[in-house]
């Protein structure tokens, strides 16, 4: 049933007068709206209703957002260029040749769906008045509810709540072990999981995107930076013996492990809509999105396949522990922990905002007691995530192959396909071009359907497989030195094993 619309104007036109619907959009765009970028607009959304044009030429006149395209791009690369730089060779390695190919198929897959997430919005803009004029804390979610009801909204929010929370362990994880390496050993890595978290605290107390310019930037360029000087660290110091190098997959278990690492390295999308919502000219976002995973790839790219032909099969999931320890290295690695602490500050703000509107805390900007407790117990979560699975390799894999895929790439072609299905409001060869897209959009969905089905399970394998377990921090601090350790437990390990109990014999 078709929802009831507030601000649609003439949503349900059919395509009509090619010139007339022109000169009605070119009536309605303010003054202060550049000429030819409306021109571009127009062009770039010709396959959409009427409304859709009509609300697209009024955008830039309902609110008051401050980031321009380029600030969204360069959010974007700061944002997603997280753990995947580091994992992406060990990820070809799994994959063979073919995975380069797979990082920029899943590269464009991205761009396009979370650009359909920022035509959905707009598309909502257009029916409901209220998204237009209001402040929207939870627009991915959103979209959901207004597309397939409440319930939509609720699964929405879930996901995201479970994958930007994931990933913001994997990031503090990653960021101990490069404090901890950069330390020399001094303290282990479980000890500053604990520092970074009491560090990094109240810096989460900070507000929406808009307020968190400044990690994002300190995330862009320590990333470029650290990208560019892996690069030189691999081809100015080689290993002495040239690995081998897979140029196909070992087997079907480390591809699918080799491909939910490449999905996962694209994780983020899902704060998307929050991105756009700051924009000064939202309908902008589609080629922000474009532009940010092109800067991605460059980033990544080059960084991946040096490593996995440099190291080959050798290559760790975590490529800097194959370095040679120098001068070089210390530079790299104080990058990349900036870089990993700045995505972590703006990957777990999404999470704080939708737990504060859950819970109806109040005060948008500026702190209150209730802002500073609940995202101080947020990160006391965060932290005992991280004590109890220290190792951040295993929670790639699961949360690309599961959560990464839903979120970037299925929910967004579902949203758009339900609303855009709704109206005919184009001319004929505009609907044709939806079609086709529909078709592509669906093709994609089932695909990534069953990809997540093989993926899961050999993720979960790896996860349960005898010998994998890893001992979580405290246990290790209660057990003590003496007292065993649970690394490496295998199907014949028993709890006397572990705890070093001796059993009489006459029992």
């Amino acid at each position: 049933m078709k929802p009831d619309r507030s601000g649609s104007g003439s949503g349900g036109g059919g395509g009509g007068d090619g010139g007339g619907e022109r000169s009605a959009l070119a009536a309605a765009v303010p003054p202060s709206y550049d000429s030819c970028a409306r021109v571009d607009d127009e062009e770039e959304f010709a396959d959409e209703p009427a409304v859709v044009r009509e609300a697209l030429a009024m955008e830039s006149a309902h609110h008051a957002g401050t980031m321009t395209q380029m600030d969204a791009i360069l959010f974007i690369v700061g944002e997603l260029a997280g753990a995947g730089l580091l994992a992406l060779s060990e990820a070809l390695s799994n994959t063979g040749v073919i995975g380069i190919l797979l990082i920029l198929m899943c590269a464009s897959a991205a761009a396009y769906t979370g650009g359909l997430l920022g035509r959905t919005w707009i598309y909502l803009e257009s029916q409901y008045a209220d998204l237009s004029t209001g402040h929207v804390r939870q627009p991915y979610a959103e979209m959901g509810r207004r597309t397939y009801g409440s319930w939509m909204g609720r699964v929405i929010l879930t996901l995201m709540n479970i994958t930007l929370f994931g990933t913001s362990v994997v990031l503090l994880l990653v960021s101990a072990e490069l404090i901890q390496q950069l330390a020399a050993g001094a303290l282990d890595t479980c000890i500053w999981v604990l520092v970074l978290t009491m560090v990094l605290t109240p810096v989460t107390w900070l507000g929406s995107p808009q307020h968190l310019r400044a990690p994002a930037m300190f995330a862009l360029v320590s990333v470029v930076a650290g990208a560019v000087l892996m690069v030189v660290q691999m081809v100015t110091f080689p290993p002495e013996e040239r690995p081998h190098v897979p140029l196909s997959p070992p087997s079907l278990s480390t591809f699918c492990l080799g491909l939910s690492t490449i999905m996962f390295s694209f994780t983020g999308v899902s704060t998307f809509p929050t991105i756009q919502l700051d924009m000064a000219e939202r309908a902008r976002f589609s080629r922000a999105a474009v532009g940010g995973f092109a800067g991605l790839c460059m980033v990544y790219v080059p960084v991946a396949a040096t490593g996995y032909m440099v190291y080959g099969d050798t290559v760790n999931i975590n490529l800097i522990q194959n370095f040679t320890p120098g001068p070089l290295l210390i530079v790299i690695q104080v990058l990349l922990t900036v870089h990993f602490l700045g995505a972590f500050v703006m990957l777990i703000n999404p999470v704080c905002q939708n737990l504060e509107g859950a819970l109806h805390v109040s005060g948008t900007s500026g702190l209150t007691r209730q802002r500073v407790l609940l995202r101080s117990g947020l990160m006391l979560m965060a932290l005992f995530m991280a004590e109890t699975v220290p190792s951040f390799g295993k929670i790639m894999h699961l949360i690309g192959g599961t959560f990464t895929l839903m979120l970037t790439f299925i929910l967004p072609s579902l949203l758009y396909i339900r609303l855009r299905g709704e109206y005919r409001g184009t001319s004929k060869h505009g609907y044709k071009r939806y079609l086709v897209k529909r078709f592509y959009l669906s093709s994609l969905c089932l695909l990534c359907v069953a990809l997540s089905s093989v993926v899961v399970y050999y993720s979960v394998d790896e996860i349960v497989a005898p010998g994998t377990f890893q001992t979580p921090c405290y246990l290790r601090w209660w057990l003590g030195p003496g007292a065993g350790d649970l690394d490496g437990l295998n199907s014949t390990t028993t709890v006397t094993d572990v705890l070093n109990v001796t059993v009489p014999s006459d029992i």
